[in-house]
């Protein structure tokens, strides 16, 4: 939900009123986004007068969502970048075994329900935990879920 700048709002910290005022910030509405891999951002849109009224607010509220929506998923992809190293080619039988493990299933869980042996599972796990440079299955498995994969 989109926030409205009042004197209420700053009431525990007017200094943060105060900066923004000295910048000409006077009025304004901070609206809030985040991704399913718990990725979250604000944008502030403010201007100097007039004040923002509520139908003013309810008419523009669908373009600031989509501006906090764009730059949400432009940050958080150069963020991942930097965070992450670039994506290794992984088999779609890879990801196929490490969402079913993500599940809960057990190697052999999911060769039965891949028509696999075992050992291939196994030899599918051991290949993304070297691809995603993870230390074992569980650490694989997160990073796979924080980069959207599964």
């Amino acid at each position: 939900m989109p926030v409205l700048w009042t004197e209420d709002l700053y009431s525990e910290a007017p200094h943060f009123r105060q900066a923004a005022r000295a910048h000409g910030l006077c009025h304004g509405w901070t609206q809030s986004v985040h991704d399913l891999q718990h990725n979250e951002s604000q944008l502030s849109v403010a201007r100097p007068q007039p004040r923002i009224s509520m139908a003013e607010l309810y008419d523009k509220a669908g373009s600031v969502q989509w501006l906090c929506h764009t730059l949400h998923a432009v940050l958080s992809e150069h963020h991942l970048e930097e965070i992450c190293p670039p994506t290794p080619k992984m088999s779609d039988r890879e990801l196929e075994v490490l969402k079913w493990s993500a599940a809960g299933k057990t190697a052999a869980d999911v060769a039965c329900i891949l028509s696999l042996s075992q050992s291939t599972v196994n030899f599918h796990i051991r290949s993304v935990i070297t691809k995603t440079n993870a230390a074992n299955k569980a650490g694989a498995i997160a990073i796979a879920a924080l980069r959207g994969w599964i």
